[in-house]
């Protein structure tokens, strides 16, 4: 095994934790190691069923407004390629990181608080939940072994480095990848990481300041590379199959991670019908406007959308400090004689590459300047003075964006503040790169190119990710007779949590690492 052994440190508590299961048994089978506590986290598959749906061709099925619908079909499994094998370890110079080396020639650099804090025998086994942080270590360190003397739990830390390092023989192989890491402390605790984990959190993109892919578009971390054309054919999944098994589900949030919307068809005609659908991914997530509501012309709207006027591409509930991620609209009646009312919907990630390609300043600006969102409305049953300010458009610190809002409908004054108070050019400079980001939906380039529209018909229901798609309207006829739509929402975490289990079972998620990467929550994954 490898073995590091720690310089003067009093952790005697790590020796009362329950011992990790590789200490009882150094060689498992896969099917052994997939049976192990949740609490250490192998980023195994939890099945290997293979998920190949059937490959349905395009949909021959043509809305009246000619959008063509095609099948949702989750990707193709594939196998996970191998881990590397550990190969050295040691110590760096200053004792105060662990260097490792693979097989395939890569380097992995750990620091020692790092594997302290993240050491397994430190979680439940149940729940996976922490038992001991970081912190309680070196308030344990200063009091155990430093009090006496007057010497604070800051002078017990500079005091926590590695001595030495050596990698004893371990028989590699493709299930341990290479072997279990042992930690030996100074006192005889240890610490214990199955190389696989460390192996594949050091192969996770760096969160450091670099700059952007240089080919975004075609980068697959992106979002833009899987982003919906306008002439694509919409994806759709059937209503019998979703709330009938499993794997449909995943069919279907497997899509709404991978392009932002999906059309469910088939679906029964009938009021409340649209929660029942919401739930097979989460439970409906009430807001302002109950648990679910009706999109129709009403004499006293509360919302311009309970009218026949167009509405502008936008995003619901920007107001809220978490908005809605999933949004599910119901077609239940949409009368033949009613002309217009067509859905449209724009790709939010796409709008800022847009942006940042033709006008880097402008990007610049609606990523640092807040605007103000509000619902101000008290002439209605449940009044609202709802207010948040953020950027339109929120970055990591790779300058990726992970988080667009527009929704101009529902936008209060804006307001400066800091050193942009005293700025006389802030105003006007804000105002320009918010029309350049708005001018781009009328933009007939990027109409053609990038605006998806379409009618939806009775017994339809489309389904999005809010969070990354703007969705509209155009206007309507109401006169001529009915357009009822019944829509719901379900929050981004419940959606992305849902997902990410049911593509350990169906698809190629790890567990414990992201697979819903940049679906518009702001997370700087």
């Amino acid at each position: 095994m490898s073995s590091i052994r720690m310089t003067e440190v009093a952790l005697r508590r790590c020796l009362t934790r329950p011992p990790s299961p590789w200490n009882r048994s150094r060689r498992r089978s896969r099917l052994q190691m997939e049976a192990l506590p949740s609490a250490w986290p192998f980023q195994q598959r939890l099945k290997s069923t293979s998920f190949n749906h059937q490959s349905a061709a395009a949909s021959a099925s043509l809305s009246r407004a000619g959008r063509r619908l095609r099948r949702a079909e989750a990707a193709p499994e594939r196998p996970t390629p191998p881990l590397a094998a550990l190969n050295q370890a040691a110590v760096s110079a200053d004792g105060a990181s662990l260097e490792l080396v693979w097989d395939d020639g890569a380097r992995s650099s750990f620091h020692w608080e790092w594997l302290l804090d993240n050491c397994f025998n430190n979680r439940d086994p149940a729940t996976t939940q922490k038992t001991r942080s970081i912190v309680e270590y070196e308030l344990e360190s200063a009091a155990e072994a430093d009090l006496a003397a007057g010497v604070g739990a800051s002078a017990a830390r500079t005091r926590l480095r590695m001595a030495g390092a050596s990698l004893s023989e371990i028989a590699a192989s493709d299930d341990l990848c290479g072997g279990i890491l042992t930690v030996h402390w100074s006192e005889g605790s240890e610490s214990t990481f199955d190389g696989r984990w460390l192996r594949v959190l050091s192969s996770l993109p760096s969160s450091s300041a670099a700059p952007p892919p240089a080919a975004p578009w075609t980068d697959s971390a992106s979002p833009l590379s899987t982003a919906l054309h306008s002439s694509a054919p919409v994806p759709t999944v059937a209503y019998e199959d979703v709330m009938g098994a499993e794997e449909p589900v995943f069919t279907w949030t497997h899509e709404l991670v991978r392009s932002g919307l999906c059309v469910i068809t088939g679906v029964p005609q009938e009021p409340s019908v649209v929660t029942k659908v919401a739930s097979r991914v989460a439970p409906v997530l009430p807001t302002l406007y109950g648990t679910s509501f009706d999109v129709r012309v009403e004499g006293q709207p509360i919302n311009i959308a309970y009218t026949d006027k167009a509405l502008r591409p936008h995003q619901d509930l920007p107001y809220y400090e978490s908005p809605p991620g999933l949004q599910f609209l119901h077609c239940i009646q949409f009368d033949k004689t009613v002309i217009g009312g067509d859905s449209v919907f724009y790709d939010t990630f796409v709008l800022a590459q847009l942006l940042r390609e033709r006008d880097p300043d402008a990007f610049e600006t609606l990523c640092t300047v807040p605007a103000t969102f509000q619902k101000n409305h008290l002439d209605r049953e449940q009044p609202a003075q709802m207010f948040y300010r953020r950027p339109i458009i929120s970055v990591n610190s790779r300058k990726d964006v992970v988080g667009v809002f527009w929704s101009p409908a529902f936008e209060g004054p804006l307001v400066l503040d800091g050193p942009l108070r005293d700025d006389p050019r802030a105003v006007a400079e804000y105002y320009a790169a918010y029309r350049a980001f708005g001018s781009l939906l009328e933009d007939p380039e990027v109409q053609d190119a990038w605006k998806i529209s379409f009618r939806l018909e009775p017994g339809q229901m489309v389904t999005f990710n809010q969070r990354r798609m703007l969705h509209g309207r155009e206007a309507f006829s109401s006169h001529a007779g009915m357009r009822w739509l019944q829509g719901c929402y379900v929050g981004i975490d419940e959606f992305t949590n849902r997902f990410r289990t049911l593509n350990l079972q169906f698809g190629e998620g790890r567990r414990g690492l992201e697979s819903a990467a940049r679906v518009g929550n702001q997370c700087w994954r």
